[in-house]
């Protein structure tokens, strides 16, 4: 092709969105030779391998260009949009092995501290439900007090306490917001999608969405996953009631709230709230 990483992408793009993936797919190809760094091409490669059925390579390239550049969320979003299909076909993840909870290594040093004002925080990147979830860590001190790595340490140790739990109550998280009633909200949302037949059975169509209704709670349990999280220790209580405040927002997939998220909050003793939808 002898042809520029920009104008390769550009042209591999015209053909990806027409739907022509394998056409598209060697434009990306090269220019991932060109520049092995370049995370926007490892995506829509990936995106390609997808639609090809090709799901290790897929999975192999959208991890990939999450690691190359976080903070495109476009990687991230279609890995845990297609989390569930990956794993049926038995490919293996490498974000999954790096980022699983015990693999952590969050250190002192990834906090920003203000002692002026007995704050800490951090970002970290994390597989929870099988899906990588960017979380925000943060710590809130008594008047006066100050940190120190001893205590830091120690408030990392309590981090991973509740992401574990996070993982392992995925049932009880889902039984809350089956509760209030989300289950028929998200059936509503679905019913407002196009109606059409597909193998002689009634769906709504969204998009990339298929919604076969009713939603069993097997399956609205199964189709859940974190967008993001925020765990926050607060040892003044000023800002809030709780210690403890974890604040979720779930997304679905397939995705019955049209792009919205669920939004939970667990404070202490693991208390779980319901508040609606977000975004």
């Amino acid at each position: 092709m002898n042809k520029n990483i920009d104008s390769l992408v550009d042209e591999g793009l015209e053909f990806l969105n027409s739907g022509d993936y394998e056409k598209a797919e060697p434009y990306f190809k090269e220019a991932i030779e060109i520049d092995n760094n370049y995370a926007q091409a490892y995506y829509f490669r990936g995106y390609c391998y997808t639609k090809m059925k090709e799901y290790q390579k897929a999975l192999t390239d959208l991890e990939m260009s999450i690691e190359l550049d976080q903070s495109d969320w476009r990687a991230c979003s279609f890995r845990n949009k297609n989390m569930s299909l990956f794993k049926s076909n038995n490919c293996k993840s490498k974000l999954s092995e790096n980022f699983n909870i015990e693999n952590l290594n969050i250190k002192v040093e990834d906090f920003e501290v203000s002692n002026n004002i007995g704050l800490a925080k951090c970002g970290i990147d994390v597989i929870l439900w099988d899906n990588y979830t960017s979380t925000s860590l943060e710590i809130s001190l008594e008047d006066e007090d100050t940190f120190d790595n001893s205590k830091i340490e120690n408030y990392i140790n309590e981090f991973k306490k509740h992401l574990l739990w996070l993982e392992n109550n995925k049932k009880a998280i889902s039984d809350a917001l089956i509760e209030d009633d989300m289950i028929g909200l998200a059936e509503e949302w679905a019913e407002s999608s196009d109606e059409t037949i597909i193998d002689g059975e009634k769906v709504y169509v969204h998009g990339d969405d298929i919604f076969r209704l009713p939603i069993s709670e097997e399956e609205f349990c199964k189709s859940l996953y974190f967008n993001s999280i925020g765990i926050r220790i607060d040892e003044d209580m000023e800002i809030m009631d709780s210690r403890i405040m974890i604040e979720a927002f779930i997304d679905t997939n397939p995705d019955y709230f049209a792009g919205h998220s669920m939004e939970v909050t667990v404070a202490d003793e693991y208390k779980i709230s319901i508040n609606g939808l977000a975004g």
